[in-house]
């Protein structure tokens, strides 16, 4: 019987590899599901959920893009699916307040000052400033 064997990837550590029945995520194609005995393949990931399919349940990862390649693998009847993402982590494993902050926007590490902006700059009354403001309107 063809069996899956998948593994999810980044480049600091191996995230989860075992026996399979499905695997599905999504590309800048659309979504797909790979299963024993796929084609060949090599795709793209986009940002988003990937999910595998085993016989004990599902595993669920967050991955912030990378690829995925199909190929036959060494063992007989065993198709070989690889996930290698650059950012990804495990649904279960994920630090919700720390991903929280992480979609704060940045605050600014300087401190803004009215003067240095470039309509306050043009009223300082410099000798510059006038001679622009009578050349250039």
């Amino acid at each position: 019987m063809a069996s899956l064997f998948a593994e999810i990837v980044t480049p600091e550590a191996a995230l989860w590899a075992g026996e399979a029945t499905a695997l599905i995520a999504r590309s800048s194609d659309g979504d797909f599901t790979i299963l024993p005995q796929h084609t060949p393949t090599v795709g793209d990931l986009v940002p988003g959920l990937v999910r595998v399919q085993t016989t004990e349940g599902e595993q669920s990862f967050v991955v912030h893009g990378g690829y995925f390649q199909v190929a036959a693998d060494e063992r007989p009847d065993t198709t070989r699916a690889t996930v290698l993402a650059g950012i990804a982590e495990k649904i279960s494993e994920i630090d919700v307040p720390r991903a929280i902050a992480a979609k704060q926007p940045p605050r600014p590490s300087w401190p803004h000052s009215r003067a240095t902006t470039p309509t306050r700059a043009r009223r300082d009354g410099s000798p510059r400033t006038r001679s622009l403001e009578r050349n250039c309107g």
